[in-house]
């Protein structure tokens, strides 16, 4: 890939706005939306089996660890929120989750 290091949404979006400009040639605009399609499917593929499609997986799993750990969501929603989080990052990492249980009491279980 040309844009190997580089945010793949950010190189997408440079294609789309080229193929949209007028000062393109019809020649160099085909070829972008071309680029910008392809970008778009191989980001697709990525994160295709995830719900949280276009986000950053590292926040996505950091935003479920904190639902799992906190006291004011229901004890189903934690565990749901934990096999989520480590769902998320074995998918980035290749690795298990490490410390998967749920620490505190939610005020259901009380």
């Amino acid at each position: 890939m040309e844009y190997e290091g580089k945010n793949p949404g950010n190189v997408e979006g440079g294609f789309k706005a080229a193929a949209h400009n007028p000062n393109v040639s019809a020649e160099k605009q085909q070829e972008s939306l071309e680029k910008a399609s392809q970008i778009h499917e191989e980001r697709q593929l990525t994160f295709s089996t995830m719900e949280y499609e276009g986000k950053n997986p590292g926040n996505v799993e950091g935003g479920f660890k904190a639902a799992a750990r906190n006291p004011n969501v229901s004890a189903e929603k934690q565990q749901e929120s934990l096999e989520k989080a480590s769902k998320i990052h074995e998918e980035r990492t290749g690795e298990p989750l490490k410390d998967q249980t749920i620490q505190k009491e939610s005020k259901d279980s009380k």
